[in-house]
């Protein structure tokens, strides 16, 4: 994934992402404590490649728990996943690691990423729909706060509710040159108490009981 980040023309970069994410998926599915382990190697310091893996690990790990998708979804929403910032890097640097408050253009230009990001997944390829949607929606909320296209309520398949939870619990945690990196137990709460109107409840109460206890990935 670093490879794929830091120059997202690679020959293969798609097939390449499709392979670690359907071996990923056997091993999560092969081992009962496999997303213990996961969760457990996942990186603190942010970078964009870092933030793809986790968000990939913790999205499958929900939807698994969840029992939201079919393994053709869940195969098509790893890859979404995997790639969901890979407009970022056409974002300039000095926006993206901006220790400041961003300007009005900069921060526009910083969100337009989303809908970057499904012309280059497109550009490498991909055609399944929902790869597309994770990576233009992953900022969407449901209550219509979010971005590119203000989708909400069930605007917002299961999956892409999924994929909004794990990318905000992951940028909550991880270190940045702009913020520290927040503990599971108050990201989760803060999740909880001050982002609950944004964030599907149901799916966020199976996370929250996720994380306590990562054992087994199927929903019960």
């Amino acid at each position: 994934m670093q490879d794929i980040y830091e120059n997202p023309e690679l020959d293969g970069a798609l097939g390449r992402s499709r392979d670690l994410v359907k071996n990923t998926i056997q091993f999560m599915f092969g081992q009962r404590r496999a997303l213990r382990h996961l969760i457990e190697a996942a990186s603190t310091d942010y970078e964009l490649y870092t933030h793809a893996v986790n968000g990939f690990v913790l999205g499958i790990g929900l939807a698994l728990r969840a029992g939201v998708g079919t393994p053709k979804e869940l195969s098509a929403f790893g890859t979404g996943a995997m790639l969901r910032d890979l407009g970022m890097t056409q974002v300039p640097v000095t926006i993206r690691e901006a220790t400041g408050k961003l300007s009005v253009s900069q921060f526009d230009l910083l969100k337009r990423h989303t809908e970057i990001g499904e012309e280059m997944v497109a550009g490498l390829g991909e055609t399944n729909r929902l790869t597309l949607d994770l990576v233009r929606h992953h900022h969407e909320k449901i209550d219509g706060t979010g971005y590119p296209d203000r989708l909400e309520g069930m605007g917002l398949q299961p999956l892409l509710r999924v994929m909004v939870i794990v990318d905000t619990f992951d940028a909550l945690t991880t270190r940045r040159k702009h913020q520290r990196a927040m503990g599971s137990f108050e990201a989760l709460r803060l999740m909880k108490l001050r982002m609950r109107g944004e964030l599907d409840a149901s799916l966020l109460d199976v996370f929250v009981r996720m994380m306590g206890n990562p054992e087994t990935a199927k929903a019960s």
